[in-house]
């Protein structure tokens, strides 16, 4: 492998991570919705819907960074898609509503999936020329972070 070209496998190391990131936190919430659904005093049943707002968020994720990327550049957008998920991370550490709960997870997905819908988008978009290696490389990325996230929690 040419230097060169490993260089350009380490410079989409940021997808990589975002896709590690990606599925970390959509596999978090699952072995400990019992706990979740104590916390906030309601049956295990209801709490199995933060996951459909979290995927409802992650498809209009998908649609906001297509239409934002008509007006602003990916790499602008990608940033403060980063910068926003830190407050509605502490906010959901902290909320003590589950409506409100339910609301910070559907934008958690929304800003998720802007930054999952540019990972995939900058790894083709990328300079490395075998375009399947990397998108594999990013996925088994994607994987060992679903596998992580259940020894996280």
């Amino acid at each position: 492998m040419k230097k060169s070209n490993l260089l350009n496998y380490l410079m989409e190391f940021p997808n990589y991570l975002s896709l590690f990131l990606f599925s970390c936190f959509v596999m978090l919430a699952s072995p400990i919705l019992l706990d979740i659904s104590k916390y906030f005093d309601v049956s295990p049943e209801k709490m199995n819907l933060i996951i459909t707002y979290f995927m409802i968020g992650e498809t209009a994720g998908f649609l906001i960074l297509i239409f934002l990327s008509r007006k602003y550049n990916r790499k602008v957008i990608v940033l403060w898609a980063y910068i926003l998920i830190i407050p509605i991370l502490i906010g959901l550490i902290l909320v003590t509503h589950l409506a409100l709960f339910n609301i910070l997870y559907f934008f958690a997905g929304c800003i998720l999936g802007i930054i999952f819908m540019n990972a995939n988008l900058s790894m083709l978009e990328g300079e490395v020329k075998n375009k399947d290696s990397v998108i594999n490389l990013g996925h088994g990325f994607f994987a060992t972070g679903a596998l992580v996230s259940p020894f996280l929690t």
